[in-house]
């Protein structure tokens, strides 16, 4: 019986040791693994966040590619010469189309400024207001770099007189571009 009992105590201290040995073996092989995990974990939320981020990115491009189209629309150009018979043939075409009255456009001394001059040219007519908005808005389409540098509406004194809200005195200067030669 000693010996058996001998055997179940050599058998149980080699089980122990055994499970010991695995223990001490298998706890830091267990963290390692709970840590790879967990940066798995983090690398996933930030491919997560850079998928977002990309996402965004394609709207951006897609806004920004609307943008540019609306640009074209808009596109004004600065030509090469001034151009002014042109110019002023198109404003007064479009003076004679809305009916302005009193019309003078007359313009002024360019200006030089680096590669580009600017032609002020001050336009000046009767009109109702409506009519006179009509008229810029026009203007303002014209192919062309133009900046509308002044702009006044007054009502004309013998409009006063008579209470009429359509004798309106309309000023304008508008500034032309072209290249400088």
């Amino acid at each position: 019986m000693k010996k058996h009992l001998d055997s179940l105590v050599v058998m149980s201290v080699g089980v122990g040791m055994t499970v010991a040995c695995g223990a001490w073996l298998y706890k830091p092989k267990h963290r390692e693994v709970t840590a790879m995990l967990a940066s798995a974990q983090a690398m996933r939320d930030q491919l997560t966040r850079g998928m977002a981020a990309v996402t965004k990115l394609s709207a951006v491009r897609n806004d920004v590619k609307q943008a540019n189209e609306l640009l074209t629309d808009y596109a004004t150009k600065v030509p090469a010469d001034a151009e002014i018979g042109s110019f002023i043939e198109e404003v007064s075409s479009a003076a004679s189309r809305l009916r302005l009255h009193n019309r003078t456009i007359v313009p002024q001394r360019p200006e030089a400024h680096g590669d580009i001059a600017v032609l002020p040219i001050k336009i000046s007519f009767d009109a109702p207001f409506e009519t006179s908005f009509e008229f810029l808005r026009t203007v303002e389409r014209l192919p062309r770099a133009v900046q509308v540098s002044e702009f006044s509406v007054k009502r004309k004194d013998s409009a006063k007189r008579k209470g009429n809200t359509t004798g309106l005195r309309t000023k304008m200067t508008l500034r032309i571009f072209y290249e400088a030669t």
